[in-house]
């Protein structure tokens, strides 16, 4: 089965240049449009800014500075119906149940597939 694409507007976090490089890249391939960030105080400040809104978010979950449980919570009181996809490895301090009671509307383990992710994009866009 060929790999769903769309045109949506996704704002990408993750404080490693490389793995925000590659997903931009990815979703860029399939049509999305991109928005990404290292950091998560300018990723909040993009959206503080709502001069070009996302349609959903994808953060990593440990990032210095801001986790991606903290700037899930700012975003959302900014933008409370922005869906939100928050991957992670092993962490003590988030899993999904507590994930959803935050808003946030996705969790992933790493690894994630491009198939999974995929997959998840276009189930809460759709």
């Amino acid at each position: 089965m060929p790999i769903a694409g769309g045109s949506e507007h996704i704002l990408v976090v993750d404080d490693e240049n490389l793995i925000a490089e590659v997903l931009s890249e990815t979703l860029i391939d399939l049509g999305y449009r991109v928005t990404a960030f290292t950091s998560s105080e300018a990723a909040l400040a993009f959206v503080t800014d709502r001069s070009d809104v996302p349609d959903l978010m994808i953060t990593d979950m440990t990032m210095p500075g801001m986790c991606g449980d903290d700037l899930s919570i700012n975003i959302l009181k900014l933008l409370p119906e922005l869906p939100i996809i928050i991957c992670t490895g092993f962490s003590d301090n988030l899993d999904e149940k507590k994930a959803q009671a935050i808003g946030i509307r996705a969790f992933l383990a790493k690894p994630v597939t491009e198939r999974r992710l995929t997959a998840c994009i276009r189930n809460l866009l759709d």
